[in-house]
C-alpha cells in the first residue's frame, strides 16, 4: 500500500482526520502520535509531511505497513 492508502486506513479507524482543506487537496493528518507538538500531513501523491510546532520539518516520512509507527530520516513515532 502506499502511504497514501495507509492514511485513508488510518482515518476509517479514526486514528487520522481530514484537513480543513480535504475537499480540494485530499490532504490527511495524523495528529495523534507518541510525540508533543508532532504531526504529520499525507498528501495523494504520497508525500508524507512531518511538522513540529507549526514548522515544516520534513517531506519523507513513511507510515509502517502495519499503520503503528511514522518514521523519517532515523526518527520515529508510534501512532497511537
Amino acid at each position: 500500500m502506499t502511504n497514501y492508502e495507509k492514511a485513508m486506513e488510518l482515518l476509517k479507524k479514526g486514528k487520522a482526520e481530514k484537513h480543513r482543506t480535504f475537499d480540494d487537496t485530499g490532504i490527511i493528518c495524523i495528529t495523534k502520535v507518541n510525540h508533543d507538538h508532532l504531526w504529520a500531513c499525507v498528501r495523494p501523491d504520497d508525500t508524507v509531511e512531518l511538522i513540529w510546532d507549526s514548522t515544516h520539518q520534513n517531506y519523507d516520512g513513511k507510515i509502517s505497513d502495519d499503520l503503528t509507527k511514522i518514521t523519517w530520516n532515523v526518527k520515529e513515532v508510534e501512532i497511537l
